[in-house]
């Protein structure tokens, strides 16, 4: 995992936009930091501006949570667990990070307030 990718995961951006599209939701944060998360429950490669594979996700429904399941290099696990609050106000992030050099997996919980087709965070626990 890069130190970029450990940065990311450390920091709670302002909002999140999430758009549905035919087949993928499309999720961006404040940064405008894209990720395409395809909805046909099969593995999807992400690669590189040099078309390298940095990583590979697999995403399906898991009752009302989507679940994302990225496999990256050195045998790093991210797991990703988006839902919506019972009265639809608030998104559930949950980001799992796994690896062997770790003493244990790491797990950041942001929530955010949805605002129109925005979501900005309302508190995040680590």
């Amino acid at each position: 995992m890069s130190a970029e990718d450990w940065d990311r995961l450390g920091q709670t951006p302002k909002f999140l936009q999430v758009d549905q599209k035919s087949g993928q939701v499309v999720v961006t944060d404040d940064a405008g930091h894209a990720q395409t998360l395809y909805l046909d429950g099969k593995k999807h490669d992400d690669k590189d501006d040099n078309g390298k594979k940095i990583s590979s996700t697999k995403t399906d429904w898991q009752g009302d949570t989507l679940h994302a399941e990225t496999k990256l290099e050195h045998g790093t696990k991210l797991t990703q667990s988006f839902s919506l609050s019972d009265d639809r106000k608030q998104l559930t992030v949950v980001s799992r990070l796994e690896n062997s050099s770790l003493q244990g997996p790491v797990t950041v919980r942001r929530v955010f307030d949805l605002m129109g087709s925005t979501a900005a965070p309302a508190s995040t626990q680590r």
